[in-house]
C-alpha cells in the first residue's frame, strides 16, 4: 500500500508536510466524539464555508454537493478548500474520500437535528436551531 493511501485510510494528511501544515488543526471530522455536534466554532465556520463555496457554483449547489455531483465537486475543488483564504485554510488536508466521509456524516447530523429540533413547527424561525444545522438545511432543503 502506497504511503498517500496509508495516510488517507488513517485519517491524516499525505506525507511530506511543510511546515505550515504543522501549524494546522487536525480535521478529523466536523462533529464529536458522540456524532452528535459540531466539534468547534472553527469547524462549523469551516463547515458553513464549503457551504457557501457549494451555494456559489455557477450551475447550483446541486451542480456540487448534489448526490451524483459530490464527488467530483470535491476532487476538483480539494486542493483549494485547505489553500490559504479557503474555507478549510486552517486545518490539515485530507484526502478526498475521508473528507467526503465526514461531510456525509455532517450532512446526517445537520438533518437529525434539524428535525429534531423543528418537528414541533413551534418558536420564532426556530432559534433553537444551530446557526450551521439551519445554514446546512437551507442549502441543501435536507
Amino acid at each position: 500500500m502506497n504511503r498517500n493511501v496509508r495516510a488517507c485510510i488513517e485519517n491524516r494528511a499525505p506525507p511530506n508536510p511543510t511546515s505550515e501544515d504543522s501549524e494546522r488543526i487536525s480535521l478529523r471530522g466536523f462533529l464529536d466524539t458522540t456524532g452528535s455536534n459540531i466539534c468547534s466554532s472553527a469547524h462549523a465556520t469551516a463547515l458553513m464555508g464549503i457551504l457557501q463555496v457549494a451555494k456559489g457554483n455557477e450551475n447550483g449547489v446541486l451542480a456540487s454537493l448534489g448526490h451524483n455531483n459530490r464527488s467530483r465537486w470535491v476532487n476538483q475543488n480539494l486542493n483549494a478548500f485547505f489553500a490559504p483564504g479557503g474555507p478549510l485554510d486552517s486545518f490539515q488536508p485530507i484526502c478526498a474520500d475521508v473528507f467526503l466521509c465526514h461531510l456525509k456524516k455532517a450532512e446526517t447530523c445537520a438533518k437529525s437535528l434539524y428535525n429534531r429540533n423543528h418537528s414541533n413547527g413551534e418558536g420564532s424561525e426556530h432559534e433553537d436551531i444551530l446557526e450551521w444545522v439551519k445554514d446546512y438545511f437551507h442549502t441543501l432543503k435536507l
